[in-house]
């Protein structure tokens, strides 16, 4: 590896030979502004040895935001789903380009990052959110790490507020139970029951077809969801291996899909078929599909009217969950059921709180059988030989 310093009018520059052209010839680069020699000298020496280590990479002035723009995001929309790139997007544009975009990528530090968790804290984002923008910051790092555009992923040194377990509200069946009264007239019925019986999430049920329902032999098979990116409606297959399932139905549930697709067949005799015609079970009143997020506007007009507590749609997938588990459902079939790629995280979400308590009982047990033969040891038995 050949190199040199030299002085440029009141700073010295190094140049070195980068690499060879595709003709053999010699690839030299200049990097300038420093102040002395002795700057100038340890530069080219750790330049030198990274050459010779292959650790080496080619300065570049290209931004964070440019970078991303130009290079890691046709890769991440060609490997993401849909809803994730929207997702990716609304981050990046919300929260990390405002702070880091405009920083050159090469000299982006951790310190850098760890401005993008405190802004973000600033702001109001809760720390679990943080830490998916922290993700973000950090896979677009790894991306260039890869293709030999920075030497570190300087996310990997940044300091990410700690995982905050959230606080579920969930019903208990008797709410769930009034809730199921309140709207047993809605046009929606199916829905909430669906819902509330199988722990479905509200895109894997507005993406259903009846192509989807057995209802004689009482299954659903969820095989795709229904998710909003953007201002679109996309289908899209489920995440994992797992979440493609079938999932048995109560006779109810199955009682309430009947008078559903009744329902339907009618208002489409009045109303007429939509002009495009996915089959699904859930629509609006004229044959669209149905948002996810307008049903889950729905659920709090009926909520609000039921007079019963607040908690989110989703949490009656929880609540679903939970009442399997305390009925002493296998853990195994509560996890198949929700479309879990592992047990791990059905237990971590649901299981917890009863594993805890049958450590406690355990603990009691075993003292128990202690104490209750304590009082019968003698003195003379307790007393060492």
């Amino acid at each position: 590896m050949r190199g040199h310093v030299r002085k440029r009018g009141k700073t010295w520059a190094v140049v070195y030979d980068e690499r060879r052209d595709e003709n053999g010839r010699r690839v030299q680069r200049w990097r300038g502004g420093y102040r002395t020699k002795g700057e100038a000298e340890e530069a080219l020496t750790k330049v030198i040895n990274a050459l010779q280590t292959q650790t080496y990479v080619p300065p570049a002035k290209v931004t964070f935001k440019e970078y991303v723009l130009e290079t890691w995001w046709p890769h991440v929309e060609e490997t993401r789903r849909p809803s994730t790139v929207d997702s990716y997007k609304r981050q990046l544009e919300r929260h990390i380009y405002p702070v880091i975009g405009p920083i050159p990528l090469q000299k982006v530090s951790p310190s850098d990052v760890d401005r993008v968790y405190r802004v973000g804290a600033e702001s109001g984002l809760q720390p679990n959110t943080i830490r998916v923008v922290g993700a973000i910051v950090s896979a677009a790092l790894a991306y260039a790490k890869r293709k030999g555009l920075v030497l570190h992923n300087v996310a990997e040194n940044s300091d990410p507020p700690k995982a905050v377990r959230p606080q579920r509200t969930i019903w208990t069946a008797r709410e769930t139970a009034r809730f199921l009264a309140a709207v047993e007239d809605d046009r929606l019925y199916a829905v909430w029951r669906l819902l509330a019986v199988t722990g479905a999430r509200r895109g894997e049920v507005c993406g259903l077809t009846w192509l989807n329902i057995d209802l004689e032999v009482g299954t659903v098979t969820i095989a795709q969801q229904l998710v909003p990116v953007g201002a679109e409606l996309v289908f899209q297959a489920p995440k994992t291996t797992a979440g493609l399932r079938q999932v048995p139905i109560d006779p109810a549930t199955v009682e309430a899909l009947e008078r559903h697709r009744e329902n339907q067949s009618l208002e489409r005799q009045v109303i007429g078929a939509p002009a495009i015609d996915h089959d699904l079970v859930f629509t609006t009143l004229e044959g669209s599909p149905l948002n996810p997020r307008c049903l889950s506007q729905a659920f709090q007009v009926r909520r609000t009217r039921a007079k019963l507590p607040h908690i989110r749609l989703h949490d009656l997938r929880h609540g679903a969950a939970t009442l399997a588990l305390e009925g002493d459902v296998n853990l195994e079939l509560i996890r198949r059921r929700l479309g879990h790629a592992r047990i791990s995280t059905t237990i971590d979400l649901y299981a917890r709180h009863e594993i805890e308590s049958a450590e406690r009982a355990a603990a009691d047990t075993v003292a128990d059988l202690i104490d209750s033969r304590l009082q019968s040891v003698s003195k003379e038995e307790a007393r060492p030989s």
